[in-house]
C-alpha cells in the first residue's frame, strides 16, 4: 500500500503546503533481504519438531480433509545462511509438506500443503520464500525484544500461548510452569472454505504468449517477458468468476522504464469476448497446448496487464511489475467489477484479519500483497491453534498451501483488496453496435453467476436521441462513472464540487452515456488545480472509449487556490457519438498529497443530443426479451436488474442497427443503405467522397476495404519492411472475406505501369504477409495494394 503523506502541517503550511516527493514502488515479484539473525532461547530440536508434526497431522482438519499424510523426512532449514536453524521442513507421503517453526514462541506450523511440493529457492517468483523471509525476520526481531525485556505485553502473551501449544504437541506432559492448552479437548478443526481456485497458473510460456519479446529471457518463457504476479493474480480471480463476457473501452499502457530492458506503448482494446470455457486449470510450459486454450489465457492476462499499467520487464531485470491499486482500478474501469478497497495490514492486524476472514467466508477470493509479490487468498481452515489461509502463489501450483498469518510481529500480508467482485450490472450480449438484417430484434444479457441469485426482475429500456443540454452542479455522481472510486463530493464554501485529492494512480470521471454534438456544441466547466508532477486531463472519445483525445492538460500549477472557467468548442465532432472524461493521474514525483490535486464544478454540454429513455418491459424474469419488428434505423437499448431493494446500474447501451435492405442505395452515392445506417445512423448519412475519420481514406474506399469510416486507426495501409534474404516483406491489415491484389512498378515517373504481382490473395485477419523475392535484384520497386471486387 502506498504510504500516506508523512508531512506535518503548521498554519502556514496549510495556507501554502510544500509539495511532497513520492517515489514509485511497484510489486515486482522480487525477494526482500534475508532474515536478520536472532538469538533464540527457546529453540526446538529435531525430535520435538517431528513429534509436533506427527501430532498435528493427526489433529489437523486440513489433513483429515485430504485423507491423511505421513512424514517421509524432516530436515532443518537455515534460511538466512547464518548457520542456525530457522525452521524445519517435513516432507510428507504421498505428497505435501509441513513448515515448522524452530522457536517455540512462534506457531508450530507456519505453512503446509497436502498435495503440493515445497520449493524454497530464492527466485523472483517464489512468493512463499519471500513471505517466510519477511515473517520470520520480523518475528525474530520481536522475540529479541522479549529476550531483552523490551517486548510489548501483547507480544509476550502471544509467545506464551504458542509455547503452550508447542508443549502440548511435542511433549507427553507440559511443564508445570506452562499453562496447558488441551488441544484434544478443543472442538475439532474444520475446513471452513476449501480452496476456491482450480487454476494453478504461472508467469511462463503459454501464459505470456501476448507479451512483448524479452531481450534476456528466462528458461521456459519462450523468449517473452514474464507475466508479473499482479496481472496473474487478477487473471486467476477473473477466471474464478468467469467474468466479464468482454470488457469495455481501450487503453494504451506507455512503458518508459528502460531499466527493466523493455519499453514501448502497448495498446489493447477490451471489447473482444473472453473464452472462459477454453481456459485450462494449468498449462505445461515445456510442451504444446491447444491453441484455443493458449489464446484464451494469454489474451486475458495481457488485457489485465495493459489495463493495470503494467511495467513490462525482462526476466533478467526481475520481471514485470504493477500495483494492486492499479489492478483494482483496472478491474472496475474496464471489466465491470466493484471498486475494491485496498487496505494495509501492518498496524491494523485485527481489523484486516477480520475483513479477510469475512471475504473468504463469503466465497470471495482476495488478491493480497506481500513484500514484492501478489497472491490470491482463496481458502480458510480453522485449526485448534488458529486460522490458516490457503494461498495460491501463482507459481504453477508450487508451494500452494495453507499459511498462518503472523501474530507476533504483524507482518505477513502487507495489503489486500477487499470487496473485489463482479459488479451487480447486467451486460447485453453483443456489447457495442450490432447489425440486424431481419428487423426482428431480440436481446439477451447476462450477470455473473455469483450475483444471479439476488435478481428478482429485470427492466428493459430503449433510448432515443433528442436535443438536450447537460448541466451538472457536482452534487452527485449520477451522470458519471467514478472509476476507481477516487473522486469524492466536497464543498467550496456552501457550493458542492467534485474533488480528487493527491493519490498515486489514475482516476477518471466518465459520462455514463454517450452524446452527440451538433452545430454550436460546447463544453464548459470550472476547475481549481494544485499540481506538481500529477496531472489533470480533459478527454474526449469518438469511438465509445476505445481511444481518447486530450482536449486540455494541466500540471505543475503550483499551489493555486483560484478557480478558472473553461469553454471548449465541440462542433468539429458534429454527428459523432462522444464520451467525456476528466482524469487525474499521478505516477511518482512531487505532489501536494491530501491538500492538493483537483476541484471540479459546473460541467455543462450545450448543443448536444442525449439519449432519453422509455421502459419497454419492467417485470422480466428471464435474461432475454424479444423486442419485435423494427424498420430500418438505429436503436439503443439498456437493461437493469433489481434485487428487491435497489436497481443495478444500467448496462452500457447496446446499439442495434436494423438494415433490412443492406444492398439498396437510396441516395445513389455507391454506398449501400445498410452500410450507411450502420456507420452513420441513417441510410443517407454519408458522402462517398468525404473522409469522416480523417485517416486519408474516403468513405467509399473504407466501404470497399471493409474498414470503419469513423475510426482513423482502422484503415487499409501497406507496410514494406527492410529486405531480408527472403526478399521484401509486405504487410497490411486484412478483413475476413476480402481478397487482395499486390501490384509493383520499377519507378513512379514515366510510362512504367504498376503490374499485378499476385492476385486473389485471401485475407488472413488480422494481418496479411506477402514476400516479394524478386524485388531485391531490381534497382528500385514501388508497390500498390488493391481490394478485389467480389
Amino acid at each position: 500500500m502506498w504510504p500516506a503523506s508523512c508531512c506535518t502541517a503548521s498554519v502556514n503550511q496549510l495556507l501554502s503546503p510544500k509539495p511532497i516527493r513520492l517515489a514509485l514502488r511497484r510489486t515486482l515479484c522480487a525477494l526482500v533481504a534475508g532474515l536478520a539473525p536472532a538469538a533464540r532461547s527457546e529453540l526446538v530440536d529435531a525430535a520435538q519438531a517431528r513429534r509436533a508434526a506427527e501430532q498435528w497431522l493427526t489433529r489437523s482438519a486440513i489433513f483429515r480433509w485430504a485423507g491423511g499424510r505421513a512424514i517421509a523426512s524432516l530436515a532443518p532449514l537455515d534460511l538466512d545462511g547464518d548457520g542456525t536453524t530457522d525452521a524445519y521442513r517435513a516432507a510428507l507421503r504421498p505428497a505435501g509438506y509441513l513448515l515448522l517453526a524452530a522457536d517455540n514462541r512462534l506457531p508450530p506450523i507456519l505453512a503446509c500443503s497436502a498435495d503440493q511440493p515445497l520449493n524454497l529457492t530464492r527466485s523472483p517468483q517464489n512468493a512463499l520464500r519471500a513471505l517466510l523471509d519477511a515473517d520470520l525476520g520480523r518475528a525474530h526481531a520481536a522475540l529479541r525484544r522479549l529476550d531483552n525485556a523490551r517486548g510489548s505485553p501483547i507480544e509476550g502473551a502471544t509467545a506464551a500461548r504458542h509455547q503452550s501449544v508447542w508443549h502440548e504437541l511435542a511433549n507427553p506432559l507440559p511443564p508445570a510452569s506452562t499453562q496447558r492448552v488441551t488441544m484434544a479437548e478443543d472442538p475439532p478443526g474444520t475446513i471452513l472454505v476449501p480452496p476456491l481456485l482450480s487454476s494453478t497458473w504461472s508467469q511462463w510460456n503459454h501464459y505470456n504468449r501476448a507479451y512483448p519479446p524479452d531481450p534476456l529471457p528466462g528458461q521456459g518463457y519462450d523468449g517473452r517477458a514474464p507475466v508479473g504476479c499482479v496481472a496473474l493474480a487478477g487473471a486467476q480471480l477473473a477466471r474464478f468468476y468467469a467474468w466479464p463476457p468482454r470488457g469495455r473501452d481501450g487503453y494504451v499502457d506507455v512503458d518508459s522504464n528502460t531499466n527493466n530492458l523493455i519499453a514501448g506503448a502497448f495498446l489493447e482494446t477490451f471489447a473482444a469476448p473472453f473464452a472462459w470455457s477454453a481456459m485450462q486449470d494449468a498449462y505445461d510450459p515445456w510442451n504444446a497446448e491447444p491453441e484455443e486454450a493458449v489464446l484464451a489465457v494469454s489474451s486475458l492476462i495481457y488485457s489485465l496487464g495493459v489495463a493495470a499499467d503494467l511495467d513490462f520487464g525482462s526476466f533478467a531485470s526481475g520481471g514485470s511489475s504493477a500495483e494492486l491499486t492499479d489492478l483494482n482500478r483496472a478491474l472496475n474501469r474496464y471489466f465491470f467489477y466493484e471498486p475494491g478497497a485496498v487496505a494495509a495490514r501492518p498496524g491494523n492486524e485485527a481489523d484486516f484479519d477480520q475483513r479477510l476472514r469475512n471475504e473468504v467466508l463469503a466465497a470471495r477470493p482476495v488478491v493480497a500483497g506481500l513484500p514484492g509479490h501478489a497472491v490470491v487468498v482463496d481458502g480458510l481452515a480453522e485449526e485448534a491453534d488458529g486460522d490458516y489461509y490457503h494461498l495460491n502463489y501463482g507459481w504453477g501450483g508450487i508451494n500452494n498451501g495453507w499459511y498462518r498469518l503472523d501474530d507476533i510481529a504483524g507482518s505477513s500480508l502487507s495489503e489486500a483488496v477487499f470487496g473485489l467482485q463482479p459488479a451487480f450490472v447486467p451486460l447485453l450480449e453483443g456489447l457495442g453496435t450490432v447489425t440486424n438484417r431481419s428487423g426482428a430484434v431480440a436481446l439477451a444479457w447476462s450477470l455473473p453467476a455469483a450475483r444471479q441469485p439476488a435478481v428478482q426482475r429485470y427492466r428493459l429500456r430503449e433510448g432515443v436521441f433528442a436535443a438536450a443540454d447537460f448541466t451538472d452542479g457536482a452534487a452527485a455522481f449520477d451522470a458519471w462513472h467514478n472509476f476507481g472510486g477516487g473522486w469524492t463530493l466536497d464543498a467550496d464554501g456552501d457550493n458542492p464540487v467534485f474533488r480528487k485529492n493527491g493519490e498515486l494512480g489514475r482516476f477518471e470521471l466518465v459520462t455514463r452515456e454517450f452524446f452527440r454534438a451538433h452545430a454550436g456544441a460546447r463544453l464548459s466547466f470550472r476547475y481549481r488545480a494544485c499540481l506538481e508532477d500529477d496531472r489533470f486531463r480533459v478527454k474526449l472519445s469518438r469511438d465509445r472509449g476505445l481511444s481518447w483525445t486530450t482536449l486540455r492538460e494541466y500540471t505543475a500549477t503550483g499551489w493555486d487556490t483560484r478557480w478558472y472557467s473553461v469553454e471548449l468548442d465541440l462542433q468539429a465532432n458534429g454527428g459523432e457519438e462522444l464520451l467525456l472524461a476528466f482524469e487525474y493521474s499521478f505516477h511518482g514525483g512531487y505532489y501536494y498529497g491530501t491538500y492538493g490535486a483537483v476541484w471540479l464544478d459546473d460541467v455543462a454540454l450545450r448543443g448536444v443530443d442525449r439519449l432519453t429513455w422509455t421502459t419497454l418491459a419492467d417485470d422480466l424474469d428471464a435474461p432475454a426479451c424479444a423486442v419485435g419488428f423494427r424498420p430500418d434505423g438505429v436503436y439503443h437499448f439498456a437493461v437493469e436488474a433489481f434485487d428487491g431493494a435497489l436497481a443495478s446500474e444500467p448496462s452500457p447501451p447496446q446499439t442495434v442497427v436494423v438494415a433490412l435492405d443492406p444492398d439498396q442505395d437510396g441516395d445513389g452515392d455507391g454506398l449501400p443503405n445498410g452500410w450507411e445506417s450502420e456507420h452513420f445512423g441513417s441510410p443517407t448519412g454519408a458522402v462517398a467522397e468525404a473522409d469522416a475519420d480523417g485517416d486519408g481514406s474516403s468513405n467509399a474506399s473504407e466501404y470497399g476495404a471493409g474498414t470503419s469510416p469513423t475510426n482513423a486507426a482502422d484503415r487499409l495501409a501497406l507496410r514494406v519492411e527492410e529486405a531480408t534474404p527472403e526478399g521484401y516483406t509486405l504487410r497490411w491489415p486484412s478483413v475476413a472475406g476480402k481478397r487482395y491484389t499486390v501490384l509493383r512498378a520499377a519507378q513512379l515517373a514515366g510510362a512504367a505501369p504498376f503490374a499485378p504481382l499476385a492476385t486473389g490473395i485471401a485475407a488472413t485477419p488480422p494481418e496479411n504477409r506477402f514476400v516479394d523475392s524478386v524485388a531485391p535484384t531490381l534497382p528500385s520497386a514501388f508497390y500498390r495494394l488493391a481490394v478485389e471486387r467480389p
